[in-house]
């Protein structure tokens, strides 16, 4: 009795299976009677079983017949039959039955049609068995055995027997409950007691072999070179063209055509604008990547344009291609292409020689990282998305500049032209607008630091919070990075990194701005080369990435006219040299008679105070006066310092600050300063240490 089978779908099916070039499989049987009959013949006490579990192989194809043929070739069935006839005479009679092993003949079946349908057939329904009889009767046993074929399998399971096709796939399977035969003829049967019928649980599996099937191959066009754009415009930066294509594995053309292709966009990036920074304060949540309209397709939604299906066409097509626009430099998405045969069945596209990739990855990447496999190739990179650890200037030690790797890949806008982040050296980001003077600071800066400066940024292309990779919402972030903005600050007339919320140097996040006024003096600095606006500039800059001065602790103090045309300093008397060794009070009081205060005030520079340390550093100050002469309280040495023109690469002093005549001025830096090159660190996730 079969227990369920479906009916025809599709004719088409046949067509299909006929293609296949071999079968292998599982057939199983299993089957378990116990009970007892009584009648004029005494008791039968009977134990019937059966069981088979058996592995096959066809591959011999007879197109005519629409059939293959093979055998058995690994498993074993198992029949394990016993009845005890206990007759009225007082004689006992036990029957036994035993035999395993594959069947005698092992041949194995397999029709296709006529029809939708198919049919299986097993000639070997038998199987080598012993059989033995033992009487007791009347204190006499007697044994008597021999070897005989015995059925196995059932007789209602013949090639006659027919079973639907499935309306997809190639997998034959199917299962139901069948009659098997009576083993051993039991006494109280022969004398008119009914038995039972006796079903087995059979099941069974064909899987094709060699099987040349259809399948559906996506090629995007140039994919490996493939990196998503945008436009300035709101028009798509660029596109990638994607065909799908039907075949059979080997590469064949396809004889069926499809009714219809879909193209679906899964999982697609909504990155806010179509970079870091541009547009400003960027909010909106539109698809990076787009189905592009065409004539040939149905956009479901016009708007989101994810999903897009091809329009019926005579005869069926066997390709289809679509284009897809990219709105985003850092946009990626998958591509799902279904193709819908006549049959109704429909067949997943994979792309092309990547069958295990059945969503097909824009732009190229790998499966753990939403950046294009091209742009890390042609930088060298191989770090996770979220990376931060750029050890280009080494600086503090810290890695990083506060931009992930995807975020140096998505990129910025620098004066509207799309720029990138550099992924091997740290980034810095400026507004300058101060004109020259802050170009000057700027190139400086950047000679110095060892930083990719950015220097050329508009206004409109640093968010309010002055924040440069502010439009971000799945991608890859570490910490809102900053940018710093030079501008005049009129209300100084010196230059200064403005913070409301540090006291002390720090990372760009914490300077509001760097403040200079309109003009800065010319004075020489210790390179002919450098302009001292530049190294002021480049001071107030160094500051923002957390560089300190060279000491503290310098002071102003007042110089003012005493009695009989002396100095005094602090209400004590004071004599002033210039160096080695000559003696300008007298110039000092003259200058003093001119002013009206009769006093100036002078800024007395100290041992390991700013202007200490390495002399040609631009982070030692410039602004001392005079400094005291060493074993001599009352002694003053007058001096002008020459602004740096380098960064210092260690804390010893320098120049004046090393063993010279008369005497070294301020000496090594103060502890902890110095080796200003060391003390770098652009990237606001780290907490700025304090020196």
């Amino acid at each position: 009795m079969l227990l369920s089978s479906v009916e025809p779908c599709y004719a088409q099916r046949v067509s299909e299976f006929l293609a296949v070039n071999g079968w292998q499989g599982n057939l199983k049987l299993k089957a378990d009677y116990v009970g007892k009959l009584s009648g004029l013949a005494g008791v039968d006490d009977y134990s019937f079983s059966w069981s088979a579990d058996l592995q096959f192989r066809l591959e011999e194809f007879n197109p005519g017949g629409q059939f293959w043929r093979g055998k058995f070739t690994g498993g074993a069935v198992a029949v394990r039959h016993k009845n005890v006839n206990k007759g009225s005479d007082g004689c006992t009679l036990t029957t036994n039955i035993l035999g395993e092993g594959l069947p005698l003949n092992p041949e194995f079946f397999l029709y296709v049609g006529p029809g939708n349908n198919y049919r299986f057939q097993n000639l070997g329904s038998s199987i080598q068995a012993r059989v033995t009889l033992t009487t007791v009767c009347g204190g006499t046993t007697s044994v008597i055995s021999n070897d005989r074929p015995e059925n196995w399998f059932t007789s209602g399971l013949d090639r006659n027997v027919a079973f639907a096709l499935p309306p997809m796939g190639l997998n034959l399977t199917g299962s139901g409950q069948y009659e098997m035969g009576v083993p051993i003829p039991l006494f109280n049967v022969l004398f008119g007691g009914t038995l039972p019928k006796l079903l087995a649980d059979i099941s069974w599996t064909f899987q094709p072999l060699n099987v040349d099937p259809l399948e559906l191959v996506v090629d995007p066009t140039d994919y490996d070179n493939f990196r998503p754009k945008a436009d300035l415009s709101g028009n798509p930066g660029n596109s990638i063209s994607v065909t799908a294509t039907l075949q059979t594995k080997s590469g064949k053309p396809s004889t069926q055509g499809a009714t219809k292709f879909i193209f679906e966009l899964l999982e697609t990036s909504r990155e806010p604008g179509i970079a870091l920074n541009w547009p400003r304060d960027a909010s909106d949540q539109d698809y990076d990547l787009r189905i592009a309209a065409d004539a040939g397709f149905l956009i479901a939604d016009a708007v989101k344009r994810q999903r897009a299906e091809s329009l019926p066409k005579i005869p069926l097509a066997t390709t289809s291609t679509v284009k897809i626009d990219s709105f985003d430099w850092g946009g990626w998405s998958r591509l799902k292409v279904t193709a819908l045969l006549a049959d109704g069945t429909s067949l997943v596209g994979y792309l092309r020689g990547r069958p295990e990739q059945t969503e097909i990855r824009l732009p190229k990447r790998t499966a753990n990282s939403v950046i294009a496999d091209s742009w890390k190739s042609e930088n060298g990179v191989s770090g996770s998305d979220n990376s931060d650890d750029e050890t280009d200037p080494i600086g503090d030690s810290n890695a990083g500049d506060g931009l992930t790797l995807y975020e140096e890949y998505r990129g910025f806008y620098e004066s509207q032209v799309k720029i990138e982040g550099n992924p091997k050296k740290k980034d810095y980001f400026a507004i300058n607008l101060v004109g020259s003077i802050g170009d000057g600071g700027l190139a400086l800066f950047q000679r110095l630091s060892g930083l990719k400066v950015h220097k050329n940024l508009l206004q409109t292309e640093l968010s309010s919070e002055r924040v440069i990779n502010k439009n971000v919402s799945a991608g890859p972030h570490r910490v809102n990075q900053h940018g710093v903005i030079l501008k005049n600050n009129n209300s100084n007339g010196y230059a200064e990194a403005v913070s409301t919320t540090s006291l002390h140097p720090s990372t760009p996040k914490d300077f509001d701005f760097v403040g200079l006024p309109i003009a800065i003096a010319s004075r020489p600095t210790q390179s002919q080369s450098v302009s001292y606006a530049s190294a002021s500039v480049a001071h107030e800059l160094f500051h923002t990435v957390n560089v300190y001065h060279h000491g503290e602790g310098d002071k102003q103090v007042v110089w003012e006219l005493g009695p009989d045309d002396t100095v005094l300093e602090g209400g004590q008397q004071i004599e002033v040299y210039r160096e080695p060794s000559l003696n300008v009070t007298a110039n000092v009081v003259a200058d003093l008679k001119t002013r009206i205060s009769k006093s100036r005030e002078i800024w007395l520079g100290q041992k390991q105070g700013q202007h200490s340390g390495v002399e040609n550093c631009v982070m030692r100050y410039d602004s001392s006066q005079a400094y005291e002469q060493s074993g001599s309280a009352g002694w003053r040495y007058s001096v002008t310092e020459r602004p740096g023109a380098l960064l210092c690469r260690f804390a010893e002093g320098t120049g004046v600050n090393a063993s010279r005549e008369p005497q070294i001025r301020y000496g090594d830096a103060a502890r902890g300063r110095g080796a200003c090159i060391d003390q770098i660190l652009v990237n606001d996730a780290i907490s700025p240490p304090v020196r």
